[in-house]
């Protein structure tokens, strides 16, 4: 009988270290799946904000190359804004048609 108690005990503790083992274990599992979850939340509101971002600059570029920004630049720099964008001809005598 004596001989039996060591195996017994033994048994009866990796049933305990199994059970405690498996709670553990799905505690990390799920601890995991929460800080997991918290990342892609973060990931994702950083992914709005950078695409928000993307967009003003798209617009802000949109809105400093139309023509009419253009033509405004020009003039405040005090260049005839037809001469520099090409638009038209200078009127000067080798632009004229020659007879």
């Amino acid at each position: 009988m004596w001989q039996a108690l060591p195996a017994l005990i033994s048994a009866g503790g990796s049933l305990l270290s199994g059970l405690f083992g498996r709670s553990s274990q799905s505690s990390a599992n799920k601890a995991n799946i929460a800080m997991q979850r918290e990342t892609n939340a973060q990931n994702y509101r950083i992914f709005q904000e950078q695409n928000a971002f993307n967009e003003r600059m798209w617009n802000a570029n949109n809105a400093y190359n139309t023509p009419e920004a253009q033509k405004q630049r020009y003039e405040d720099a005090g260049i005839n804004p037809y001469l520099a964008m090409g638009n038209i001809g200078s009127g000067s005598s080798s632009s004229s048609l020659q007879s």
